[in-house]
């Protein structure tokens, strides 16, 4: 969990002080925003859901024995389009954030 809260973690500078006048640069410090622990569970259930369903397909291409892995329908569609909506999900939580 501290490693999927780690990896959404992100730092956003802050300006200290005023800097209004003119020709003064603005000290800026930075302070890290952390994740919503929804957003760390629902990463962390993703993960997990795409390790088993990893592990399902391939249980089934094992138990399907070698003819099976040469035919095209190697893999469940169902099993396949699950795996990719699952990793999708991963990938947008951690490509899609604004900032």
């Amino acid at each position: 969990m501290a490693a999927i809260e780690e990896s959404l973690a992100r730092e956003v500078p802050v300006p200290l002080g005023r800097f209004a006048e003119s020709g003064k640069v603005p000290r800026i410090s930075t302070k890290t925003l952390s994740p919503r622990k929804r957003l760390v569970y629902g990463t962390a259930l993703a993960v997990l859901v795409l390790c088993m369903l990893f592990t399902l397909i391939l249980v089934q291409i094992i138990v399907g024995g070698p003819q099976m892995v040469c035919e095209s329908t190697a893999v469940s569609s169902e099993l396949l389009t699950a795996f990719l909506t699952v990793l999708g999900w991963i990938a947008g939580t951690y490509f899609g954030r604004s900032g």
